[in-house]
């Protein structure tokens, strides 16, 4: 796709941007491809109309962060937002959500921009987080382990450190408040359960006294 533009052949260059367009849904975070595309030439497919960002916003989102991963040093805090914008990516996987977390970190610490306030994309991350905070804390996947560099961060410890204290705060009140509603829910079905099964044995007691 890249050797299109070197050629000049913007012909070939497009119909193979609009394949990419197409098949997105096919291109997944380990794809070869994401290593040979230019950061304009992503932002491009990324950001087509044509993609219908709701059903795929997920697996978009693997898709960004598997590919900022791999050209951190080549994309600048523009690209980046761009890519991450709410309206391409509204919801997040669960496995990018972390690599996310710090690759938006580290772009904003780049360009100097105040990173004690949480950033859109930041709010994202965290809620879904918070929403499968089973998935996290029980270690049913590292966080990240899929975008991760062949470095010493693939252990959840490790990446957590590596967040901010804003992040973490945010991660912390938002997953205890998650955590808080499912146990309420849990035990709300409980007593349902049990008010049921009370019902059931006082009906069984009198059909028992009526025949005998």
């Amino acid at each position: 796709l890249e050797q299109s533009t070197l050629f000049h052949d913007e012909k070939i260059r497009d119909m193979a941007r609009n394949l990419c367009v197409e098949r997105i849904e096919e291109i997944n975070a380990r794809s070869p491809l994401l290593e040979t595309l230019s950061p304009e030439l992503f932002r491009e497919i990324i950001s087509s109309p044509e993609i219908d960002t709701c059903g795929t916003s997920c697996h978009l989102s693997k898709i960004v962060a598997a590919y900022c991963s791999l050209h951190h040093g080549k994309i600048d805090k523009t690209t980046f937002d761009s890519i991450s914008d709410r309206r391409l990516i509204p919801l997040i996987d669960k496995s990018a959500a972390l690599t996310l977390l710090r690759l938006d970190q580290a772009s904003r610490e780049v360009s100097g921009e105040n990173v004690g306030e949480l950033s859109d994309l930041q709010k994202r991350c965290t809620t879904v987080v918070a929403q499968n905070w089973k998935h996290f804390c029980q270690g049913a996947a590292t966080l990240g382990a899929d975008y991760e560099d062949d470095d010493d961060d693939n252990d959840r410890s490790n990446a957590y450190r590596k967040l901010p204290a804003s992040v973490l705060a945010e991660l912390h009140q938002r997953t205890i408040k998650a955590a808080k509603r499912e146990l309420d829910e849990s035990r709300k079905v409980a007593r349902e359960r049990d008010q049921e099964l009370k019902s059931v044995e006082d009906r069984l007691s009198e059909t028992i006294q009526q025949l005998a």
